[in-house]
């Protein structure tokens, strides 16, 4: 199951890299929230784009994620990991960010994010 919720995330990661906003969304669940950091909750395909097409115009780039750990309860699996992105430092210059990566997935939409968060 790891594997195949690794390969999710790498095609989660491939469609924000490649700019197919509409690909990405896809990946969620028509309820899905999404807890960006220091951001209000999103919900709904259209805030979903909006915030993601925002990420790409300020230069972000080259997500990765990694799964270390599953923890599966009541029909939902939730994953974690650490991601990973290069995008512009204050500076001016490209720098890389990283943090921590947490994703639920209900057993009735497999496939489909429900829950994301990170920092």
């Amino acid at each position: 199951m790891k594997m195949n919720i690794q390969t999710l995330a790498n095609g989660w990661s491939t469609a924000f890299n490649s700019g197919r906003i509409n690909d990405l969304v896809a990946y969620y669940a028509a309820d899905a929230h999404v807890f960006p950091p220091g951001r209000p909750i999103l919900t709904g395909e259209a805030a979903l784009r909006i915030y993601f097409n925002g990420v790409r115009a300020q230069g972000f780039q080259d997500y990765r994620v990694r799964i270390d750990d599953l923890l599966t309860e009541s029909g939902l699996t939730v994953a974690t990991g650490r991601w990973e992105i290069t995008g512009p430092g204050q500076d001016g210059f490209a720098r890389r960010y990283e943090g921590n990566w947490l994703i639920g997935l209900p057993g009735h939409a497999p496939g489909k994010i429900a829950l994301q968060m990170w920092n």
